[in-house]
């Protein structure tokens, strides 16, 4: 995501990172210094009075639970901008295609109530066969489509909950655990 957003040429780009594995990484190949970059090590609940207003934001929820997820939705009005816009990776229940999808109708709802419009676009893609999960010790994506969510932050006057996504993921429904690593999320300023 950080190369993708750095190659859109944002205005800021703030990255908060909680895993040491992770941070080392980004300094040795070279984030600390990219222009217009800012790294803040931490947990993001930490890292909030750091934090200003964003055009848009992307939360990494890979070793993060609902509530974790549910507390950094709630507090995502402070920090988007109006018209900002929010993502985040939707591998909520990716165990189950019936329980994906109904994860992403209650986070449409739970974000409208929110004030930010959220829709799911569906994406085709291929999880990797048995040779790319090698060395991975849990199957985090199984699916042959993936739920991409946008959501965007209204003005107080448009505050709607969106109708949730009626299309559902389809492919293997292999069981999947989620791993209890550092949480993070991924920020990022457009202008």
């Amino acid at each position: 995501f950080d190369e993708a957003a750095q190659a859109l040429g944002p205005r800021s780009h703030t990255i908060v990172e909680a895993h040491p594995d992770v941070w080392a990484n980004m300094h040795a190949r070279g984030w600390a210094s990219r222009p217009r970059c800012a790294l803040v090590f931490g947990r993001w609940q930490k890292a909030l009075p750091r934090l200003g207003l964003y055009d848009a934001i992307f939360y990494d929820t890979f070793g993060e639970g609902v509530a974790e997820f549910d507390a950094f939705c709630a507090v995502l009005p402070a920090l988007l901008r109006p018209g900002g816009r929010f993502s985040f990776f939707n591998g909520f229940c990716a165990h189950s295609a019936r329980l994906h999808t109904s994860f992403a109708m209650r986070t449409s709802a739970c974000l409208g109530v929110l004030g930010l419009r959220c829709r799911f676009q569906l994406v085709p893609c291929e999880p990797p066969g048995e040779e790319g999960w090698r060395g991975v010790s849990g199957r985090y994506w199984t699916f042959d489509s993936y739920m991409l969510p946008v959501a965007t932050l209204d003005e107080p006057s448009e505050c709607r909950a969106d109708t949730p996504p009626d299309a559902e993921p389809g492919g293997r429904a292999e069981a999947a655990r989620r791993p209890n690593g550092a949480d993070n999320a991924r920020v990022a300023a457009q202008g």
